[in-house]
């Protein structure tokens, strides 16, 4: 189902106003474990780690917390580890995808593709807040014939002409860090919710490995599709280093290809929080102000 698909006519509600369901199902204790690797449900009531008994109410949580965030998603298409993210693959929504985003051309007016991070807020056209307001000022300002591309688990690549156009999901499992993977809860919202200190989720880093490479893969074969332009990408949340181990998800799928030169390879931002739009359109400027561009 399509973003453009959906009307509401309902206000969103806030994140924060959503708390732990007490109504677990046997639907929602069946799909609750269906997707997680042998790995994660063996991961569940170590030390330190979410519960059995509570994983059911606690990944339903994040699904009404990611509706919150997001009304037009499915929420099929969630997936809270990398477990998961490898069973949303199989998805045939997810799966038409791949098969047909791989093949997408980029406009022949276009020079350069810029790789950017996806963003919680979807769909990203239009999006008048977070960094997508950034990439979207700079598409309409139309100063350099740069086409901005999505990297984005669980699709692979969404590029600017579908910003409006593509499965809504959320897919916060392959983030290593344990606020980031629960979609933002923090030591205080733990305390706060289960009176504990903050739980680890379920990670396979098996699963995550084999999701890195299933997307970069995906990368790759779309830049081989479209070899007439140069590439850039603004994902770094650090500087990036071809030999650095600690990199985000999506600088390590962009890392699957050797077709990006790693001097093109930039910062997201400057500093954190901080809006891209001028880091952003100052790179792309020295960049094709370049004696060597035309």
């Amino acid at each position: 189902m399509r973003a453009k698909e959906f009307i509401f006519e309902a206000a969103k509600p806030s994140i924060k106003s959503i708390v732990p369901p007490t109504d677990i199902s046997q639907e929602d204790n069946y799909q609750a474990f269906a997707n997680l690797s042998q790995t994660e449900i063996n991961q569940l009531g170590q030390p330190r780690y979410i519960s059995k008994e509570m994983w059911p109410q606690f990944r339903k949580w994040l699904v009404q917390r990611s509706l919150a965030s997001n009304p037009t998603l499915d929420p099929v298409l969630t997936a809270y580890t990398p477990g998961e993210t490898l069973a949303l693959f199989k998805h045939p929504e997810i799966a038409k995808w791949h098969q047909e985003i791989v093949h997408h051309k980029v406009p022949p007016e276009y020079k350069m593709v810029a790789f950017v991070p996806c963003g919680k807020t979807k769909p990203w056209a239009n999006a008048a807040r977070g960094i997508y307001k950034s990439y979207n000022q700079i598409i309409k300002d139309k100063r350099y014939p740069v086409y901005f591309v999505t990297v984005s688990e669980p699709l692979g690549i969404v590029p600017s002409s579908l910003w409006s156009d593509f499965p809504q999901y959320d897919n916060p499992g392959l983030f290593k860090d344990d606020t980031q993977q629960s979609g933002g809860l923090f030591t205080a919202d733990w305390k706060q919710y289960y009176g504990t200190g903050k739980q680890k989720m379920p990670f396979d880093p098996a699963a995550y490995s084999q999701c890195i490479q299933f997307l970069g893969n995906i990368i790759n074969q779309f830049i081989e599709n479209n070899p007439q332009v140069q590439y850039v990408s603004f994902v770094e949340d650090k500087m990036f280093k071809a030999s650095s181990n600690n990199v985000g998800t999506h600088s390590a799928m962009l890392s699957h290809t050797d077709k990006i030169d790693p001097a093109h390879r930039y910062l997201k931002r400057a500093a954190p929080r901080e809006e891209p739009y001028n880091y952003v359109d100052q790179s792309l400027s020295t960049h094709f102000n370049k004696p060597d561009q035309s």
